[in-house]
């Protein structure tokens, strides 16, 4: 793997992988935006409503 650093192209070691792969797993998911959620939850009542014969 390769790290770009001040501009240069380097070999990452693989301690720096490591450590790099370490860090981001241990980052959090971003949270969904609240036009996510909702655009989710609309599919999801748009679902229900055919499922019970509400909507073709």
């Amino acid at each position: 793997m390769k790290i770009l650093k001040d501009g240069v192209l380097l070999e990452m070691t693989p301690e720096l992988e490591s450590e790099w792969r370490k860090e981001i797993s241990s980052t959090p998911a971003p949270e969904p935006t609240t036009e996510e959620r909702i655009a989710v939850l609309e599919e999801q009542l748009t679902a229900a409503k055919i499922l019970l014969g509400l909507e073709e």
